[in-house]
């Protein structure tokens, strides 16, 4: 008996616990400034706002989008508190020196056909079977692996150039080529466009990560959580 009431005292403070972090964590109040990369615009980050608005709906959220090296400058000056960027899998392409990093997705970069494309109904396609296809690439792509063409094609077709995924995705249904699509921007994809997988083995893996000092507010742990949690549902 006396093991059975010291069980229910450790279990009754246990739920005080519980109850007492659930309020606070209703109770945040502040600013927190996000950052992120247009292809994390396009559902993970929309999503996480709304999220993060929902259940702190005493927080002010503000938003920018930018390129990795922008969002990292503006983090390291205190202009974000968090900032979403993609990384390549090898040597750092970005100075992450000093800064804490969480890894949001594993990704999975696609490719968008035409509704009528030869390989629309295929599940996985070869790198190289894209070799002879036309691509529409972001205006100034360079060498950012999101916005160009397939990244190990060597010397692919580029047919058209814009500046806005939605522009991109509008001319991949319209049948005026294919373009490149980061698994976690899949839902932005209109009618006419199929995604599909690509497998290639010579291509560095990339991550799409969430950056904060490493000292953070409250507020900005409550935006990484919504962030996590709207990951989850992406992969």
């Amino acid at each position: 008996m006396a093991f059975a009431r010291h069980a229910a005292d450790v279990l009754s403070g246990l739920d005080a616990a519980i109850r007492e972090a659930g309020a606070l964590r209703q109770h945040i109040t502040g600013w927190v400034a996000i950052g992120a990369i247009p292809a994390a615009g396009t559902a993970l980050a929309p999503r996480a706002l709304a999220q993060l608005t929902d259940e702190h709906p005493q927080v002010t959220v503000g938003f920018v989008e930018d390129s990795p090296p922008g969002l990292l400058r503006q983090l390291r000056s205190n202009r974000l508190d968090l900032a979403v960027v993609g990384v390549c899998a090898g040597p750092q392409e970005h100075d992450l020196d000093g800064l804490r990093q969480e890894t949001l997705l594993e990704d999975d970069l696609r490719v968008a056909l035409p509704r009528h494309h030869p390989l629309a109904t295929r599940p996985l396609l070869r790198a190289d079977e894209l070799r002879h296809d036309s691509w529409i690439v972001e205006t100034a792509a360079g060498d950012t692996p999101y916005y160009g063409a397939w990244p190990t094609l060597v010397r692919p077709t580029v047919a058209h150039r814009a500046r806005e995924w939605s522009t991109r995705l509008g001319m991949v249904a319209a049948g005026l080529g294919v373009c490149l699509l980061p698994g976690m921007a899949v839902s932005s994809a209109p009618a006419g466009v199929r995604i599909v997988r690509v497998e290639d083995r010579h291509r560095q893996g990339r991550a799409t990560i969430a950056v904060t000092n490493e000292q953070r507010s409250a507020e900005t742990d409550a935006a990484v959580a919504a962030l996590r949690q709207q990951a989850l549902d992406l992969r």
